[in-house]
């Protein structure tokens, strides 16, 4: 990270990351809130410091993927829908841009949250 390599990210219902990057592929990192705000961190301002980041913290965070994305989606974040066939697919792909590299989400396609994402334009 002190390279300020841009990171490609996919976070799963499980609340844990994996992290690639042009030299790594997919990293397992289990996450609790400080480090889902860690790597938010580094994703905007490439700054790598991770001063009081305890990982192996665990933490109950339901319905992890959701949640983030909502709270992505209420700071304003560049969130992008990925096309698809709804007949074909259960699940909606969404992708998050950020200075220093992408989110990657992949939630069940459900009503609820298609209308969140339609009613912020998603």
């Amino acid at each position: 990270m002190e390279q300020k390599k841009n990171l490609s990210i996919r976070v799963d219902d499980i609340p844990c990351a994996w992290i690639s990057n042009s030299d790594m592929t997919r990293l397992k990192y289990i996450l609790n809130t400080t480090s889902w705000n860690w790597i938010l961190k580094y994703l905007e301002t490439g700054n790598p410091d991770d001063f009081r980041v305890f990982p192996l913290q665990e933490e109950s965070l339901p319905d992890f993927q959701t949640t983030v994305l909502k709270e992505l989606v209420d700071k304003k974040h560049k969130i992008y829908r990925i096309p698809f066939l709804r007949e074909t697919q259960p699940y909606i792909n969404l992708i998050v841009v950020f200075k220093f590299g992408k989110i990657y989400f992949r939630i069940k396609l459900t009503n609820p949250i298609v209308e969140y994402l339609n009613s912020n334009n998603i």
